[in-house]
C-alpha cells in the first residue's frame, strides 16, 4: 500500500504485475465540516506540526523550528505557542 496514485504508478512501472494499492491521506470534509464542529475556545496564536515524531525528518524539522523560528515569532507575539502533534516522540522532542 502506498499513499498516492503517483507512487503506485511508479512502483508498478518498476515492478510490473505487483499487487499495489494506494490509499490516499486526507480528511473527510463532510464529517469534519467547520460549521458542524464545536467552537474552539479562544487561544493564543499557535503553530502546529502534525506527523509521526520518531521519523527523523519530522523530529529534526520540529527542533529546527523551535530553535530558529519560534524565538523570532515570540519577539512579535510572546503568547505564540508551538504544538507538536504526533505519536512516538523521539527523546529530542520530549
Amino acid at each position: 500500500f502506498l499513499t498516492t496514485a503517483q507512487e503506485r504508478a511508479l512502483l508498478e512501472s518498476i515492478a510490473p504485475g505487483a499487487r499495489v494499492r494506494a490509499i490516499e491521506n486526507g480528511v473527510d470534509f463532510e464529517f469534519f465540516h467547520p460549521e458542524r464542529s464545536p467552537a474552539a475556545p479562544p487561544s493564543p496564536p499557535y503553530v502546529v506540526f502534525v506527523g509521526v515524531m520518531d521519523y527523523y525528518p519530522n523530529a529534526d524539522a520540529c527542533s529546527w523550528f523551535a530553535d530558529h523560528v519560534m524565538p523570532k515569532l515570540r519577539q512579535r507575539a510572546p503568547e505564540c505557542e508551538f504544538w507538536i502533534v504526533g505519536r512516538s516522540p523521539s527523546p529530542a522532542i520530549d
